[in-house]
């Protein structure tokens, strides 16, 4: 609890000081007069004990000479009695000790005294006295009784004389210090009546100078302070209909202005925070009382930047941008404030204005956009490469099936078991194996050929978990976590085991030893606020196939590269860098999206998202088994702009019994069909040519025979028989290269 001091004035403080000084004298006096009284009787008792000692001795002399011990002890104690010493001890040389009585108070101050008892030359007997100082405490408690009486009596004349000395002086100054109280509490009007003392008049005449002075400028305070008011009110009116939130601090840092649009964004009231002050401004926006932007204007502009490197310098301000994690519902926002000093007409800063906009929207917009041209970006240069990769496909497939074609038909003229045969196996197998890296190269460019149909993926992955088990090996171990009804999908069979292989093989390569890939399939709805997030990604329902390793994961870096076509992370040899290519064609072409989360040392997952397919389920038709591949002597009209493949066309269809008219170009083709058009049952044509592509040549010769049959021939698919590689139904498709074997079957299947 605090003490309230008390209130006194300097006349009681002078009348106090009197009192204490005159007392301390007064003691100090009656302290020496004791001490030297006591001290002047000690000296006495110690002369007369000296006295007594000697009257002793002699008294006892003869008692003792006559060893009349009764009388020597009488004598003794009669000294006791009379209070002349406070103890004694008598001995006696010839019978022993006769009496020993300290009853008495004996004093430590006067000393005792011993004596022998001598007579005749004899030693004959000894004594101790003590000597009692009753007398001296007497004597000072007299005194001391004595001194008080006086200290009493000086200090009621000290009291007296002092209340009255007060009483006199106190008057006029009583009159002063009541008008300066009235002064105090705003009575400026108050005046001093003189006094009869002079010295005090000149006192009264500068109060009452002083109080019209101050009554005068009181006067003119009111009136400034009424205008500033006004001034202020308007000021404050036009603030609180800003947009942005504005406050302003004064040069003690406290809240004098707090806007409407600040207790929108911050929901703080300016009841709760104006007057505030201790950073109390920050704590609405940054969750914590800290430094803001207006506390930098205390400094120079050199010292702002060398410290805050995010602060720039404008015309008008200073402005900073601030990233918030916390705010008063718990999101993170952007903000932009602008903040200036505010001068009086002095030039003196009396507080600073901050102006904050919220520009969340905007930098949320700048990063989706941003993400966004990344995307577009990134989606251009894969597009570009696919239409490269198509491109390079179409050509090559044309020499591969020039190669393979040729080696096989050289196979059926020569004897296989020669050194001869063995090289032409060589050649076939490693066309093959080209023709496998062409379609990877045709699934990422999305113009692989494929035949969708109605997929539900637990039955597909079931079917073909033997086979992964088979690829990765007994050291890895593969689960695979089902959704309980999965959504179908509406996909090439054969392109989900493409799927499967590719993602696990490559989950197989990340990891060192032994490890786990797990398969999972769910149910997912993917809405707008995902989209948003996921530029790649489309609202609807889909069915998520995710593959999750446990191996060395990628880098960013590495993401960025990782659907780009022979980009490997693999020494020499041990992959193409297709892998994931085709993945990426595959998921492309069936209108689905992929996303891939890694870090490296903690393995990598990647989620592939198929559209749900709400159709039907088509019925099942058991394949046409054909087992003879010849053909019966029918005519086939052949189109290919290429001559080497259309010569090898021919050799091959001549071989397997059919009749060929052969055109290098549609133009040609429409010649011969004009004279023998009635004869020709199959069209088989190249799919894209000059002049006029496949389908084009088809209905056009169709016209003049309803009856004709077409087999299409392509490296890659068009949109002339395909849209995104998915062919009409209507269309039989060979895809280059072929064999033999895949010749005669199409061509009997195209005639049946």
């Amino acid at each position: 609890m605090k003490i309230k001091p008390l209130s006194r004035t300097l006349l009681d403080e002078v009348r106090l000081l009197i009192i204490l000084l005159s007392m301390l004298i007064m003691v100090f006096v009656a302290a020496v007069s004791v001490v030297a009284f006591s001290y002047y009787k000690l000296s006495s008792l110690e002369s007369r004990s000296l006295s007594i000692a000697d009257e002793l001795e002699s008294l006892l002399e003869v008692p003792l000479y006559n060893v009349d011990d009764a009388s020597a002890v009488r004598i003794a104690r009669a000294f006791l009695l009379s209070g002349k010493i406070a103890g004694i001890e008598l001995v006696s040389t010839a019978t022993g000790e006769l009496l020993n009585d300290q009853s008495g108070n004996f004093s430590e101050r006067i000393p005792s005294i011993s004596r022998k008892i001598f007579g005749q030359g004899l030693e004959l007997g000894s004594f101790t006295i003590t000597f009692s100082d009753s007398e001296i405490l007497d004597s000072q408690l007299m005194l001391f009784l004595f001194c008080l009486v006086i200290i009493a009596a000086v200090l009621l004349a000290n009291i007296t004389a002092s209340s009255y000395i007060t009483r006199r002086a106190q008057s006029p100054f009583e009159k002063i210090f009541l008008a300066i109280e009235d002064l105090s509490r705003g009575d400026y009007a108050t005046q001093i009546v003189p006094t009869q003392y002079a010295d005090i008049n000149v006192l009264v005449s500068h109060f009452n100078e002083m109080a019209e002075k101050i009554r005068t400028k009181n006067e003119e305070q009111k009136k400034a302070e009424q205008t500033l008011r006004e001034e202020r009110q308007f000021l404050v009116d036009i603030i609180d209909f800003l947009p942005d939130a504005t406050f302003i601090v004064d040069k003690k840092k406290n809240v004098v202005v707090w806007n409407r649009a600040a207790e929108e964004m911050t929901g703080v009231m300016r009841e709760e925070i104006i007057g505030k002050g201790d950073f109390a401004y920050a704590e609405p926006f940054f969750a914590q009382r800290r430094p803001m932007l207006i506390d930098l204007l205390d400094f120079s502009m050199e010292e702002v930047e060398q410290s805050y490197t995010f602060i720039r310098r404008t015309e008008k301000g200073i402005f900073a941008e601030s990233f918030l994690a916390h705010f008063n519902d718990g999101d993170g926002i952007h903000l932009w404030g602008v903040a200036a000093p505010i001068y009086d007409h002095a030039n003196n800063r009396t507080g600073a204005i901050e102006m904050i906009r919220d520009i969340t929207d905007v930098k949320r917009a700048e990063k989706e956009k941003e993400k966004l041209q990344e995307q577009l970006r990134q989606n251009q240069k894969m597009e570009s490469i696919g239409r490269l990769a198509g491109g390079i496909a179409h050509d090559f497939n044309n020499m591969l099936t020039v190669i393979l074609g040729h080696a096989q038909l050289a196979l059926l003229s020569v004897d296989q078991n020669t050194p001869l045969g063995e090289h032409l196996r060589i050649i076939q197998d490693t066309t093959n194996r080209s023709s496998d890296l062409v379609r990877q190269l045709l699934a990422f460019a999305r113009r692989q050929t494929v035949a969708p149909h109605y997929v539900n993926i637990n039955e597909a992955i079931e079917q073909t978990l033997k086979m992964l088990h088979r690829l990765i090996g007994d050291d890895i171990l593969l689960s695979f976590r089902a959704e309980k009804d999965p959504w179908p999908v509406w996909i090439d069979p054969s392109q989900i085991d493409q799927l499967l292989i590719n993602l696990c093989v490559n989950a197989r390569d990340a990891i060192s030893g032994c490890g786990k890939i797990e398969l999972e399939t769910a149910n997912i709805v993917i809405d707008s606020d995902y989209c948003r997030l996921n530029p790649d990604s489309r609202p609807g329902e889909y069915l998520m196939l995710a593959i999750t390793d446990n191996g060395c994961g990628m880098d960013r870096e590495t993401m960025t590269h990782i659907y780009e076509p022979f980009y490997t992370t693999k020494t020499s040899g041990k992959g193409t860098g297709m892998g994931l290519a085709t993945v990426y064609g595959i998921v492309q072409q069936n209108g689905g999206f992929i996303h891939v989360y890694s870090e490296p040392g903690t393995g990598t997952t990647f989620r592939v998202y198929l559209p749900h397919y709400s159709g039907a389920r088509e019925e099942s038709q058991g394949a046409q088994v054909i087992e003879d591949i010849n053909g019966y002597g029918e005519t086939i009209l052949v189109v290919e702009d290429d001559a080497f493949i259309l010569e090898m066309f021919s050799s091959m269809l001549k071989m397997l019994g059919y009749q060929v008219y052969t055109a290098g170009s549609p133009g040609k083709a429409l010649d011969l069909f004009k004279e023998h058009g009635s004869q020709v049952a199959l069209l088989v044509t190249d799919v894209v040519m000059p002049e006029m592509n496949g389908r084009d040549l088809q209905q056009r010769l169709q016209a003049a025979n309803k009856d004709l049959k077409c087999l299409y021939t392509s490296g890659y698919t068009s949109n002339v028989i395909a849209h995104h590689g998915v062919l009409d139904p209507d269309v039989c498709f060979l895809q280059k290269p072929f064999s033999f074997q895949e010749l005669g079957l199409k061509v009997r299947q195209a005639l049946l």
